[in-house]
């Protein structure tokens, strides 16, 4: 789930894992293939369905649909003539 030693990679997995376990993934399955199938059901709960306090209690997937729209309306509109900038790397020892 993460792709470094980046601790708030590691926070944010680790918060993910959390909500899955203990609020949607409620009863043992009996083989691979359930697990499977739950875990896809709980991650389109979590994306598409739970409200985040973070995001002012939209789900993520709101929250993508409007900024895709957003960048597609200012692209439209000629505002947006390169893709977005990317974040600055941080140092993996002290985070700046």
């Amino acid at each position: 789930m993460t792709d470094g030693y980046d601790y708030n990679q590691n926070a944010l997995a680790e918060r993910v894992n959390g909500i899955l376990k203990n609020e949607l993934l409620l009863h043992r399955p009996a083989n691979l293939k359930q697990a499977r199938k739950m875990v896809d059901e709980s991650v389109k709960i979590y994306n598409q369905q739970r409200p985040h306090l973070a995001l002012n209690m939209k789900t993520p997937d709101e929250v993508h649909r409007a900024s895709v729209a957003a960048i597609n309306l200012r692209a439209k509109l000629g505002w947006v003539t390169t893709a977005l900038p990317r974040r600055k790397k941080r140092c993996r020892s002290c985070g700046c």
